[in-house]
């Protein structure tokens, strides 16, 4: 019968996996594609150096330019994302740092080079505001942990993969096929994201009804607590900032980090 069918259409979507952990390995293979493309230059680099007869001093400027328009787009991608949604920012950040993957073996002269390795920042700098935003929509409390953390194990993973695999394609086939392979990976992604996901799981073809009672359950339950100023005596407070200033210093020195030869 057709209410029969319906109950087992049902369960088989109940068995399947969520919804919010596809679009949690979407973000994750994101990550990782993303830092795929920050490994290859630096394997590619004495390659570079030596077909182009660069010196130490422009390589150093034009890995600092990717750290300067990476700053330049942290606090604005986050607003960006509140405004039109993480969906949409992640897809501009994954086209963009594509299209500076596979425009890098036509950046001949310093000041190319240095261009396209600040827009590859730029684009970069997209990528947690917008994963970050859109995880907070899609994701129930319950789950968020286990997302958040794997689509940061990309940070890992990225370059744990992308060393070996960039070799491997530039003994093959060359260091221009490299630039090419990576940024038709990343524009690939692209076209799937646009593909499956939605803004709001509650548009999702294959987001279930109970899937979706525990995201909303969860955004009620953040919605309800009432979040005011950081108090200024509160010793969680302080310790925060006392564990993430140097961290943060530190990573303040990555677009120094080019000249350290």
């Amino acid at each position: 019968s057709m209410e029969h069918s319906d109950r087992v259409a049902a369960e088989v979507k109940q068995r399947s996996v969520p919804a919010y952990w596809i679009i949690g390995f979407f973000v994750f293979a994101n990550t990782m594609i993303c830092y795929f493309d920050r490994v290859n230059f630096s394997v590619a680099a004495p390659t570079i150096m030596k077909l182009f007869h660069w010196d130490m001093g422009i390589l150093g400027l034009a890995m600092s330019m990717f750290g300067v328009g990476y700053i330049l787009t942290q606090i604005p991608a986050g607003l960006l994302a509140d405004r039109f949604g993480g969906r949409k920012v992640l897809a501009a950040g994954s086209v963009g740092w594509s299209l500076c993957t596979v425009l890098t073996p036509f950046a001949g002269t310093p000041l190319l080079m240095y261009l396209v390795r600040g827009l590859l920042g730029l684009a970069e700098g997209l990528n947690f505001p917008g994963s970050t935003s859109l995880l907070s929509k899609w994701v129930p409390l319950k789950a968020r942990a286990r997302i958040q953390g794997l689509n940061l194990s990309g940070v890992s993973a990225g370059p744990l993969i992308a060393t070996p695999l960039t070799i491997w394609i530039m003994t093959g086939f060359g260091w221009k096929a490299m630039f090419y392979f990576y940024g038709i990976l990343g524009f690939l992604w692209t076209a799937a994201w646009l593909f499956y996901s939605t803004e709001n799981p509650s548009e999702h073809k294959d987001m279930s009804r109970e899937n979706l009672k525990e995201i909303e359950a969860g955004q009620a339950a953040e919605a309800a607590v009432s979040v005011g100023d950081a108090p200024i005596r509160s010793k969680a407070v302080w310790g925060l900032a006392t564990a993430y200033t140097p961290r943060s210093k530190w990573g303040s020195l990555h677009p120094c980090l080019g000249w350290r030869h």
